[in-house]
């Protein structure tokens, strides 16, 4: 077996290895009053952009505490 297979078999099983860690960790929005932070850019629709509002106020309608919203400024 040639060396570039062998690394594309590792490559392979590395990369299963991973996706198979990434689905079994947890996305927590808001845990003992700390809540997730919501990023958006400052060029995406306003639609997007109130929704990202709309969502850090159903944490607070949940939770008792809001996800700040931050608008990412592009750098042009």
């Amino acid at each position: 077996m040639s060396i570039r297979t062998k690394f594309f078999i590792l490559l392979i099983a590395v990369v299963l290895s991973l996706s198979g860690k990434a689905q079994t960790e947890r996305f927590c929005i808001a845990n003992k009053g700390i809540t997730a932070g919501i990023i958006v850019d400052e060029n995406d629709w306003k639609g997007v952009i109130r929704a990202a509002h709309d969502l850090g106020d159903d944490v607070r309608k949940v939770t008792g505490f809001s996800s700040q919203v931050s608008l990412l400024l592009s750098v042009q």
